[in-house]
């Protein structure tokens, strides 16, 4: 018994501490973890579009108002700063709502575009007519028009978004594949390990009884 002793201590512990956790524990954990894994990956093809969307649905139709706001200075300083702002903050309540746990898990923020005013063709702004009077007595009237300046914007917004949606969602991607790489190595590793383990198991059974 004395001479057995060593050996069946060490049987328990490989089978209640070691082969149990791993069998019972890590090898289906890292199993659910892959699938999960899997089913997050597949969700990527909508995501982009739907981050995209979410963004310009709050934006877009704020351009006439804004367009109307700035017309008495027409400053387009003022006018792309505050479409900027307004973009930025439905850009980032979107990654929040639907990246938000990869800006946990570590995915670092993009960085900031470049100001909307740079990417304006140059000379574009609001469209000032001047109506000449029908008679001597009367005074000139003048338009303020701002249409190619509402499509010009709207072109940038769209294009300025969708790229900054994608490279969101290829960053957050990437970090979930350098996941899911990870995820497999270990629950491969986890299942070559076992097979030692059970001949351990089996030749100390022997040895025991």
């Amino acid at each position: 018994y004395k001479q057995r002793k060593p050996a069946e201590v060490l049987l328990h512990h490989l089978e209640e501490s070691v082969l149990q956790a791993l069998e019972q524990q890590l090898i289906p954990t890292l199993a659910r973890l892959g699938r999960e894994i899997l089913l997050e990956q597949q969700r990527w093809p909508q995501l982009q579009p739907r981050l995209v969307q979410q963004v310009l649905r709050q934006v877009l139709p704020e351009l006439p108002a804004l367009l109307q706001r700035w017309e008495p200075t027409q400053d387009l300083c003022g006018l792309c700063d505050e479409i900027d702002t307004l973009a930025q903050s439905a850009l980032d309540a979107a990654r929040a709502e639907l990246l938000g746990g990869y800006a946990r898990a570590g995915v670092q923020p993009l960085q900031r575009q470049e100001p909307l005013r740079s990417c304006l063709a140059p000379g574009l702004g609001y469209e000032v007519h001047r109506e000449d009077p029908s008679s001597a007595q009367g005074a000139a009237q003048i338009f303020v028009g701002h249409a190619l300046l509402h499509s010009a914007l709207q072109e940038l917004v769209h294009g300025r978004v969708a790229r900054q949606g994608a490279l969101s969602v290829a960053r957050c991607h990437a970090a979930l594949d350098c996941l899911g790489e990870q995820v497999r190595g270990l629950h491969e590793c986890l299942l070559r390990q076992r097979a030692p383990l059970l001949r351990i198991r089996d030749e100390l059974r022997a040895g025991v009884f």
